[in-house]
């Protein structure tokens, strides 16, 4: 083999397609090295020109890219022109000669050049170039970074070039991230990315603490019950919860008790959320949790490390999952398990505006955690709150907000702002100060709104009390003064109250004072002063602070949008959402946004948006892009009929609303298929690349669908796909085969992955979810019948013949393997509450609780009637937080355990309509198959023999049983909203929960062995079984997007 010169770089074309390894580029502080290996009739430097011209060598053009310019570049030549049966060069040869040139580099370079090896290292292989960098990697065990590419192209803007330096730069990332380390602004915006934090917890807080002043909230800082809260040193009273009417400065008073809270103690160890029920993120309980993780890992690099690790290793994308799947894996599977190190103090208010309560205070009350965790809530009153809250005994300590506890507030805010207005009346003052205050009956809002009316009038005394004495004293009446003043403006100015209240009433967040003076100048023109024309026209419905514009209170909202008597909605629902959702679209409609986005560069890092410099000159543009949708969902989910009359005047002529034709419908539901079906098969590549819609994915879409026939019209496609035999969209995303004469008896779902049991061999197989590809093989060496995830989706444990073996996923190392009782059989199978703490019900009704660690058994109950019961157990299923374990006996009723050795009450029985006249212990009753628990634990669902499904109500011990649902196997989704089952025939069906409607039905034709939801409910899993023939294997069927 021709081992070519040494080494060189070439700033210009180099000789002749060199031999041997060539540098082509070399930056001053290189980080990674990629060597370009040609292939066969190849040659170094020709085989990556356009069309052989050597001036257009594409690989010289990277040190241009941002983000690759500091990879150092090589080309590697050898003979590939060699012919007939006697040449005496192989591939091992070629493989031989670039190991040989990889390992001398540098060697005796007087510049000093730095030796391969050193950083990492990207081959980018053409043809049989693959094969010699495989075989260099065999023989030297260098890393395994190479990719796989035959390309060429004439310039920085071809396609396939965009797309080759696109996937370069992920490598480059991903190399990267176990060198760099991160800033603290970096794991900041990593943080806000993972959980989906869309605005600074801080904003709130200080907006609200901006309404109080110097002493405000004294008097709670003074309450008993505030101070045995903030000093039980048992941690028994963690939840203080604190009730006051609307507009009794909740919010302002949570903000202040918050400032409190980080004087006093360490300011990290507080954390807050304000609920809001206009907004729809910030009413979210999901957010709210996601807020306070964020919040606990910005000062707490344990607690950040460990989230961060989940979302690598495990995949979940955290910002879209529900409240369960947060507190499961966030808080309960994380922060819960450390020692934080200090008391953290969590602030929630407006409780009652959240969009479950119930959920939510569920998790706080039957929170267990390491650290000391005390939590102040604060909510309107409510009956519902209180007893979720009460069951809990001494857990929570209540207090409720008073006119008294108000009073020296009310009273020092309305003398600051009085005392401004008139700070030479003493006399006229103090009579305006008293008369407020007289009426003020403990609201803020009242006290605030008056001021803010009286403002306009401190012109004279009688101006004043004239003013005064037509006021009305409750809200209602107030609002309804209020709008009466927008009515008495001249009919422009109602027009621009009514645009500006729909906005502020409909938005989906607060809009910038910026945003919505680009969303009226359409319809308006310019505006002066946008602030003061909204003071001065909305009748003080809408406040400016700083430069974010809302409602003054949630109450103003309701009676906007509420009927007041006969008249209709200041602002209809339907009819605003239709107006913003119009304005959105207009906008995006601009012909001039092909121009101006095409402008746009990549974003150097990698959370942030590339579009950021083009929202500062087009401010509407995030709002826009990012909502638009949502208001139109609003629109049509609540009825597709004409908005009602606004009882302000609009300002346009309204007709009828057009009703589109039967193509344009049929066109549209066409899309709307097709956009749910490109959401479950290229969702995440969407997320990545949303450009893909136009070249990438049409072609890989069935034929008759309306994305394929989209594609079809764009010029140069990317990629061409034949032998697509289906024309139309199914519900299988995929079949994938577990080996030949082999069976998935079990499927389960964790995080970016889901896994299969093959038992007769003892093997897991772990599934990409992404791509379908199998990634790798956990061994147990043994029978297995169990294994189960745990509650990140990070780790699982398999139960076989002799042992229990716990492994981590995403590495496939085994982590703790420890023998199980040799008298008995496990049947059901949960980690504990830590990751080395296992519960394992075995077939003699016992429990026991392991350490994985040392494999110890830390504790053991058993049932004291089950050896009078028959036999072993049909089934055992234990509750998801262990603490009860439900047993089902042949010819028995179904119990439930509490499974405590010092539990003192009886087993709970489920009995049938069919079996309550049995009584006798010799009768026989309805056979169980499967039980499973909801996910809230208190309630229970079994599926009989005879297919009956019965839904078990613990808490109020009410059954209520469902016919005919032909299902044998069954399971819940992690949020408990949809029940899945499957019948003998291979059908699958979907039901929504509670009322278990039927939301879907798939048909199949196999036997179906196991079944399971996505941890997002989005696909579903199922292990079909089929009969070997002419090669046909057992499958594992990857489902649908649901």
């Amino acid at each position: 083999m021709a081992t070519g010169s040494d080494s060189r770089f070439f700033t210009s074309a180099p000789p002749k397609n060199p031999q041997g390894l060539t540098l082509v580029h070399e930056p001053h502080d290189a980080t990674a090295d990629v060597i370009f290996v040609h292939g066969l009739g190849g040659s170094s430097w020709t085989t990556w020109c356009w069309r052989h011209d050597s001036s257009m060598f594409w690989p010289a053009w990277l040190q241009h890219e941002q983000g690759l310019s500091e990879f150092r570049i090589f080309t590697f030549g050898y003979n590939a022109n060699w012919r007939g049966p006697d040449t005496p060069l192989s591939i091992l040869d070629f493989a031989k000669g670039l190991l040989i040139r990889m390992r001398g580099f540098g060697d005796e370079d007087p510049s000093g050049a730095q030796p391969l090896g050193k950083r990492p290292i990207i081959f980018v292989a053409h043809s049989m170039g693959g094969l010699v960098v495989k075989k260099a990697y065999v023989l030297g065990k260098y890393d395994d970074h190479y990719t796989e590419m035959i390309s060429r192209y004439h310039s920085r803007v071809d396609d396939n070039y965009i797309l080759f330096i696109t996937f370069l730069k992920q490598i480059s990332r991903d190399l990267m991230a176990p060198f760099k380390q991160p800033s603290p602004v970096d794991r900041i915006r990593t943080l806000e990315s993972v959980l989906g934090i869309v605005e600074n917890p801080v904003e709130d807080l200080q907006k609200f603490a901006s309404q109080g002043l110097q002493g405000s909230g004294e008097w709670l800082r003074e309450r008993k019950s505030f101070q045995h809260w903030l000093s039980d040193p048992t941690g028994e009273n963690r939840l203080f919860c604190l009730s006051g009417m609307p507009g009794t400065g909740k919010s302002t008073l949570a903000a202040m008790t918050v400032r409190h809270l980080q004087q006093a103690f360490l300011a990290q160890s507080c954390q807050f959320h304000f609920f809001l029920e206009s907004q729809p993120t910030k009413k979210s309980v999901a957010y709210c949790l996601r807020s306070i993780a964020f919040q606990v890992a910005s000062t707490h690099d344990v607690f950040a490390e460990q989230l961060l690790r989940l979302h690598q290793d495990v995949g979940d994308v955290l910002s879209s999952q529900k409240h369960q799947t947060i507190w499961a894996k966030i808080f309960e599977g994380i922060l819960f398990k450390l020692d934080v190190g200090y008391t953290l103090h969590w602030v929630i208010d407006a409780v009652d505006e959240s969009e479950n309560p119930q959920a939510f205070l569920k998790f706080l009350s039957q929170m267990q955690s390491y650290s000391c965790i005390k939590i102040m809530l604060l909510s309107r009153p409510s009956k519902d709150i209180t007893s979720a809250l009460a069951q809990k005994g001494k857990a929570a300590i209540f207090d409720t907000i008073t006119v008294r506890d108000t009073a020296a507030d009310i009273r020092r805010y309305v003398r600051s702002v009085v005392t401004e207005a008139l700070p030479a009346e003493s006399l006229i003052r103090e009579e305006i100060i008293e008369r407020i205050l007289a009426r003020t009956e403990g609201s803020f809002l009242w006290a605030r709104l008056v001021l803010d009316r009286l403002h306009h009038d401190w012109h004279t005394f009688g101006d004043i009390q004239k003013a005064m004495d037509v006021i009305p004293k409750d809200m209602q009446s107030l609002y309804r003064n209020m709008l009466l003043s927008i009515k008495n403006q001249e009919p422009r100015l109602q027009d621009i109250a009514q645009r500006i209240l729909t906005w502020a009433t409909c938005s989906f967040r607060p809009m910038r004072v910026v945003e919505l003076q680009a969303a009226l100048e359409p319809e308006f023109g310019g505006f002066i002063s946008l602030k003061d024309t909204i003071v001065q026209v909305c009748g003080h419905f809408v406040r400016v602070d700083g430069d974010s514009v809302s409602l003054i209170h949630a109450t103003a909202r309701r009676f906007l949008v509420t009927p007041d008597g006969e008249e209709p909605e200041v602002i209809p629902s339907q009819g605003g959402h239709e107006t913003l959702a119009k304005a959105c679209l207009r906008y995006l409609s601009d012909d001039r946004w092909r121009r101006i986005l095409s402008q746009v560069p990549q974003a150097d890092t990698e959370h942030k948006d590339r579009l950021s410099a083009v929202y500062e000159s087009h401010p509407l543009l995030s709002y826009a892009l990012n909502y638009w949708a949502y208001h139109y969902i609003k629109l049509y989910l609540k009825r597709r009929k004409r908005a009602r009359p606004s009882s302000l005047d609009a300002a346009e002529p309204r007709g009828e609303t057009s009703v589109p034709g039967d193509n344009e419908v049929q066109f549209l539901e066409r899309w709307a298929v097709d956009l749910i079906r490109l959401l479950g098969k290229f969702g995440s590549n969407l997320a990545e690349t949303p450009s893909s819609i136009f070249k990438h994915i049409p072609p890989l879409c069935p034929r008759d669908s309306i994305i394929a026939q989209f594609g079809a019209r764009q010029d140069s496609a990317l990629i061409r796909v034949a032998g697509i035999s289906s024309r139309n969209w199914d519900d299988n995303l995929a079949r994938l085969s577990v080996g030949q004469d082999q069976t998935a008896s079990k499927v389960r779902c964790s995080g970016v992955y889901f896994l299969t049991l093959v038992s007769a061999s003892g093997t897991i197989i772990v599934w990409s979810a992404e791509t379908c590809e199998e990634l790798r093989r956990l061994e147990h060496g043994e029978w297995v019948v169990l294994f189960e995830t745990n509650g990140t989706g990070s780790m699982v444990v398999s139960s076989g013949r002799f042992t229990f073996k716990i492994w981590d996923i995403s590495t496939g190392n085994l982590l703790h393997s420890f023998n199980k009782l040799p008298e008995a059989d496990p049947m059901h199978l949960a980690f504990g509450n830590t990751d080395t703490d296992l519960v394992v019900a075995y077939d003699d009704c016992s429990i026991v609780r392991y350490d994985a660690q040392t494999g110890t058994a830390l504790a053991r109950f058993r049932t004291d009637k089950s050896d009078k019961l028959r036999g072993c157990p049909r089934l055992m299923v234990l509750s998801p937080d262990r603490t009860q374990v439900v047993i089902a006996f042949r010819g028995r009723p179904v119990f439930v355990w509490e499974a405590n050795v010092d539990a003192p009450n009886p087993p709970r029985r489920c009995i049938r309509a069919a079996d309550e006249s049995r009584s006798d212990e010799n009768d026989v009753y309805s056979a169980p198959e499967v039980a499973v628990w909801h996910p809230d634990g208190d309630s229970l669902f079994i599926l009989y023999q005879d297919t009956v499904l019965v839904h078990w109500n613990l808490i109020e011990d009410e059954r209520k049983e469902y016919d005919n649902t032909e299902a044998r196997e069954m399971v819940i989704n992690s949020d408990g909203t949809l029940l899945l089952t499957s019948n003998n025939r291979g059908v699958l069906s979907v039901w929504a929960l509670p009322k278990l409607n039927l939301v879907y039905r798939l048909h199949g034709n196999e036997f179906v062995r196991d079944i399971a939801f996505s941890p997002d409910s989005q696909r579903i899993y199922d292990g079909v079984l089929l009969v070997p023939r002419n090669g046909e294997v057992a499958i594992v069927r990857y489902g649908r997007a649901f």
